[in-house]
């Protein structure tokens, strides 16, 4: 099979009316960084973002399989269990314990093209991670973890999530970059708003127990300077 990139163009800035990219062909064993250098998806249009970002379950099938990741047999009764529980594929193999999120989502970044990232162990930027309100991260999925320049990378649950990416894309007034990673990855994150909300509280009791006590220490100084005086 082959897989198409698209000619990087600048993120959701080029108007519906106009032509789509030219496309590259690229061999199917192509990086998932590979095709991202290719493709900026700072300027495709919402509906060449949406073909391009549509998870193909046939290559997501296809991919578990060839890699080993899920046995053949287990993958044909999960697809029956979708057929009869009108699940998702992949939620039917989480249920199952036949892969565990993270090579799942692994396998999704590769099939789409995206990097994946993994933030358990990474300390976020409080500046960053404020830019992506922290009501928005948590009912969206979604986390700012890098900006550089006028880009701002965001890891994410759904990649297809276009509207939260257009609405932070407007706020931020950034190029919006984004990762897939786990959900166990981005809650580690989703962790931090609360450590960040606690840091800078602890450094305004901080600051204002410092001007108290320069208050009461000139104030003190002062009347000891008074009693010398009155001796």
């Amino acid at each position: 099979s082959l897989l198409y990139g698209i000619y990087s163009v600048g993120l959701l800035g080029v108007e519906p009316s106009q032509r789509a990219p030219k496309a590259r062909v690229l061999p199917s064993y192509a990086s998932p960084l590979c095709v991202h250098r290719i493709i900026d998806l700072s300027k495709v249009n919402r509906l060449w973002y949406n073909l391009f970002m549509t998870l193909d379950l046939d290559k997501l099938k296809k991919f578990l399989v060839d890699s080993k990741l899920v046995d053949p047999k287990n993958l044909e009764l999960a697809e029956a269990a979708v057929k009869e529980t009108g699940r998702r594929l992949d939620e039917v193999l989480l249920r199952r314990n036949l892969v565990s999120e993270e090579i799942l989502a692994k396998a999704k970044a590769y099939v789409l093209g995206i990097p994946y990232i993994d933030l358990t162990n990474q300390k976020i930027d409080s500046e960053v991670l404020r830019i992506i309100p922290e009501q928005i991260a948590h009912n969206s999925n979604i986390v700012a973890f890098r900006q550089t320049g006028r880009e701002l990378e965001v890891a994410m649950l759904d990649p297809n999530d276009l509207q939260t990416i257009d609405f932070i894309k407007k706020k931020a007034d950034l190029n919006i970059l984004p990762r897939l990673t786990s959900r166990r990855s981005l809650e580690t994150v989703l962790r931090q708003y609360q450590r960040s909300l606690e840091d800078e509280f602890n450094n305004i009791i901080k600051d204002e127990s410092s001007a108290v006590l320069q208050v009461v220490g000139s104030a003190a100084k002062g009347g000891q300077e008074k009693s010398d005086l009155e001796l």
